[in-house]
């Protein structure tokens, strides 16, 4: 009996290789927004001494591309994930 897979052909599965593009793309969006979701709103936050001070690490803040970030993160890592354990079943194991 066979194990429902009707894939034949040589290498991934074309679902497989969608989820892991998709994934990895996802995942790499993510963390690039990510980096750019803390700052200041106002603007640069080294140009402005007069209205942030010395000290400017009270006026850091999440800006608005925070929520995408965490949605494509976490999006981008059950893809590889279901990914990875669906292929893993297909080849057998180890």
């Amino acid at each position: 009996m066979g194990s429902g897979n009707t894939y034949t052909g040589p290498g991934l599965h074309p679902l497989h290789l969608a989820l892991f593009l998709i994934g990895g793309t996802c995942s790499g969006v993510g963390l690039m927004l990510a980096y750019h979701s803390f700052g200041w709103p106002e603007g640069p936050l080294n140009s402005d001494f007069t209205a942030v001070g010395i000290n400017g690490l009270d006026n850091i803040e999440l800006l608005p591309g925070a929520e995408a970030a965490v949605a494509l993160i976490v999006v981008g890592i059950v893809a590889l994930v279901y990914g990875n354990a669906t292929a893993w079943r297909e080849t057998g194991g180890y």
